[in-house]
């Protein structure tokens, strides 16, 4: 709570906000509120971008359904301890942050997101399927990589092409609607998937006389 106070106190008193009508040199007309249903018309207005966060459910909801999964699929079909599956999920995020880092510097160098996202998303199409056939938890590591790049691709290039589709003016609005189709996604995955993996234990578990 402490630490939420302080960067929250930060980022409203240390932090100069720029003004849409000084953003990027180009005179803006400041808009006043916009209500829901306006945004929503907005964001489908701006078809490169509404496309793209569309799009986006996917690779959302594959991030929600690897999280919930990737614990459950170590401890039972691994047969490692929950302590040592919750380490290796950490050791997945910090990979993730710095192909984030890495993939960030890399896509401003070569100018082009897409392929860096791209690429991203195929490696981790590649590798998931592979984890079916591993038996050692050791071989999780080539895995874990892959895929914290596809996700640090996903993390890193996602926010950075919607900025780069978001109309002029509408950063705040149309940037704020996107969420939903990061936020639902990941959000459903976990229902989803914990909905299956419960179904499959019933099914799978000895029947009671």
């Amino acid at each position: 709570t402490l630490l939420v106070l302080v960067s929250g106190g930060i980022t409203v008193f240390g932090m100069n906000e720029r003004k849409l009508i000084e953003k990027k040199g180009v005179a803006v007309e400041k808009v006043g509120k916009v209500t829901l249903r306006e945004a929503i018309k907005d964001f489908f207005g701006a078809r490169e971008f509404a496309k793209f966060g569309l799009v986006g459910n996917f690779w959302w909801f594959s991030m929600g359904t690897f999280s919930t999964f990737f614990v459950l699929y170590v401890t039972d079909y691994l047969k490692v301890a929950e302590g040592t599956s919750l380490i290796l999920m950490g050791m997945f995020t910090i990979f993730m942050v710095i192909a984030a880092a890495l993939l960030g510097i890399y896509a401003d160098k070569i100018g082009n997101k897409k392929i860096v996202l791209s690429i991203g998303l195929l490696l981790g199409v590649c590798s998931m399927p592979i984890a079916w056939f591993i038996t050692q938890t050791v071989y999780v590591f080539p895995i874990m990589i892959f895929v914290g790049i596809t996700f640090g691709a996903v993390t890193v290039c996602n926010y950075a092409i919607q900025t780069d589709l978001v109309p002029m003016g509408k950063e705040g609005e149309l940037l704020g609607v996107s969420n939903i189709f990061m936020a639902l996604p990941m959000m459903l995955a976990s229902f989803i998937v914990g909905a299956i993996i419960t179904a499959l234990a019933d099914r799978n578990s000895p029947r009671m006389n």
